[in-house]
C-alpha cells in the first residue's frame, strides 16, 4: 500500500504506508524528507483539508491516492496555533474499568500523562513492580511515552486505554530501536529546517553587500542623462512634439467635447413592427464577420501559450479598455427628463461634481444609481475603472421631495441652450461607438508594426 505525495515545488516521491497510519505521520516523514516545517504545512485531497488526527483507514483516500502538501493560509495558521493552546480533553481507562478524565496541554507526552494520573490513583504507573512494562494503547495501535499527543494529531479530546504486559528482551531492544530513530529523524529535521531557513540578518547582510554605492549610483545617472541628452538632440523637435501628443492621446489630461444634451422623453413606447423574411437571410457581410470571428478563436486555441488565469483577466481588462475610448452616461432625470453627455473612459471625471455644476443651487443634496438600485459613489477612479464604460444609464434622486421636475433642479439657460430631440443623442452614441472600432483596430495596428 502506498500514496503519491506532491510537495509545493511539484516534485513527487511515493511513500509505502499502512493503514492505521495516522495523516499526521505520513505528514511528518514527508516533510521530513524535504526539510520542511509541519506546522507550517497540511495534506489536500482534492478540493479537501485532511484531518490529521484520522488514520490512513478512515480518511477515506483510496489506496494509490494523490496527496497534496499545501502551506496553511495565514488564518488556517492563526486557527491551527489557537487549537494548540487550547486544552486537550483525555480519558485514560484502566483494566479494572475505571477511567481517569484529565485536561492537558496539546504539547504533553505520554509520559507526563502517566505521571500525573500517579497522583489520583496513587499507584506506580511509570515503573510497575516486577518486569511488566507499561504500554498505552490509542486506536489500537500502541505508543511510546516520547510520542506527544500533538504529534499523534489529537487537539479536542481522545480515550486511552492502560494496561501492563510483560516483555522480553527482542521486544525491548526493538522499542529502545524505535525510540532512536525517532529522535533521529527529528534532529535530521530540525537541521535540515535550519538549513532551508537561514537567519535574517544573513539575507539583510547578503541583499546589502548587492547593492550598488552611492558612487556606483552617481555614475550611473551620469550616464543616463547624457544618453537622454544624445537622444534628445538626435532627434528634430517635430518628432519630439509628435511623441508628446500621443502620450496624451493614451491617456487624455484634457476633457473631450461633452456633447451635451437633455430631450424629453416619450409618454408612448414606439410600436414595435416585426421584421420581414429578409431580416433573417444571411448576407455576403454576415459570412464575412462569422469567417472572422472563427479565424480568431481558432488562433487563440492554437497559437497562444498557456497561461494563467489572472493573465487571461489582465489581458481581457486591456483588450476592453482599448476598445473604449468614449464613454456615454445617459442620467435619467426629474419630470421624465433625460440628460446624455459623453467623456473619455480612461478621463477621470466625478459625475457628482459635473452634475452639481449644472445645478441651479449646487448645494442640493442627490444621489446617482445604477439599475436596478446600485448606488453610484463619488470616486477617483476612471469610468472604466467604475464599470460605466462604453454606456452607462444612471438614475438621479433628489433627496428633496418637493423637486418633481428638471426645470426646478437645473438652470434655466443650459435647459434652453442643451435641449434637443432623441434622435440626436441616439446619434451621438452611434458616433462614439464608430469612433470606439477605430481606435480599437489602430491599436491592433501599432501592436502588429
Amino acid at each position: 500500500m502506498s500514496v503519491t505525495i506532491v510537495y509545493p515545488t511539484n516534485h513527487r516521491l511515493q511513500f509505502k504506508i499502512t493503514p492505521n497510519l495516522t495523516l499526521y505521520q505520513i505528514l511528518d516523514e514527508a516533510c521530513l524528507r524535504k526539510g520542511l516545517a509541519t506546522a507550517d504545512h497540511a495534506l489536500k485531497f482534492h478540493s479537501r483539508i485532511l484531518d490529521l488526527a484520522l488514520t490512513f483507514r478512515y480518511s477515506r483516500v483510496p489506496i494509490n491516492g494523490t496527496l497534496e502538501i499545501v502551506r496553511r493560509e495565514d488564518e488556517d495558521i492563526c486557527d491551527y496555533q489557537n487549537v494548540e493552546k487550547n486544552l486537550v480533553k483525555i480519558a485514560v481507562q484502566f483494566t479494572d474499568g475505571t477511567r481517569v478524565p484529565k485536561q492537558v496541554e496539546p504539547d504533553s507526552t505520554l509520559l507526563q500523562i502517566l505521571k500525573l494520573i500517579e497522583n489520583d490513583r496513587n499507584q506506580n504507573l511509570v515503573k510497575p513492580d516486577g518486569e511488566e512494562v507499561h504500554p498505552v494503547v490509542y486506536a489500537t495501535e500502541r505508543v511510546l511515552e516520547m510520542i506527544s499527543l500533538k504529534s499523534l494529531g489529537i487537539h479536542d479530546q481522545a480515550l486511552f486505554r492502560y494496561f501492563s504486559r510483560r516483555l522480553d528482551d527482542s521486544k525491548l531492544k526493538q522499542i529502545d530501536e524505535f525510540v532512536s530513530a525517532k529522535r533521529a529523524r527529528v534532529e535530521k529535521l530540525e537541521n535540515r529546517i535550519c538549513e532551508n531557513n537561514p537567519k535574517p540578518l544573513e539575507i539583510a547582510n547578503n541583499c546589502a553587500d548587492r547593492l550598488p554605492s552611492k558612487s556606483e549610483r552617481s555614475l550611473r545617472l551620469e550616464k543616463l542623462e547624457k544618453m537622454i541628452a544624445q537622444v534628445n538632440e538626435s532627434l528634430p523637435a517635430s518628432e519630439i512634439s509628435d511623441y508628446r501628443s500621443e502620450s496624451n492621446i493614451a491617456l487624455p489630461k484634457v476633457p473631450c467635447e461633452r456633447k451635451l444634451i437633455i430631450y424629453k422623453q416619450e409618454d408612448h413606447l414606439p410600436v414595435l413592427e416585426e421584421p420581414d423574411d429578409a431580416f433573417f437571410e444571411v448576407t455576403k457581410s454576415d459570412v464575412m464577420l462569422m469567417q472572422k470571428r472563427l479565424k480568431e478563436n481558432c488562433d487563440l486555441l492554437t497559437k497562444t501559450c498557456l497561461s494563467t488565469v489572472n493573465i487571461l483577466k489582465q489581458q481581457e481588462t486591456e483588450r476592453r479598455r482599448k476598445s473604449c475610448l468614449y464613454s456615454i452616461v445617459r442620467i435619467h432625470l426629474p419630470g421624465r427628463w433625460t440628460m446624455q453627455a459623453t467623456f473619455y473612459s480612461s478621463e477621470i471625471e466625478d459625475l457628482y461634481q459635473f452634475v452639481s455644476g449644472l445645478l441651479k443651487n449646487p448645494n442640493t443634496a442627490f444621489e446617482l444609481y445604477q439599475a436596478p438600485k446600485y448606488l453610484i459613489k463619488p470616486t477617483d477612479s476612471t469610468l472604466f475603472d467604475a464599470g460605466l464604460s462604453p454606456m452607462a444609464l444612471l438614475i438621479l434622486k433628489v433627496k428633496d421631495a418637493s423637486i418633481t421636475n428638471a426645470e426646478q433642479l437645473f438652470k434655466d439657460d443650459w435647459l434652453k441652450a442643451e435641449q434637443g430631440d432623441k434622435s440626436v443623442a441616439v446619434a451621438h452614441v452611434h458616433q462614439s461607438f464608430i469612433l470606439n472600432a477605430e481606435h480599437l483596430a489602430q491599436s491592433k495596428t501599432d501592436g502588429q508594426h
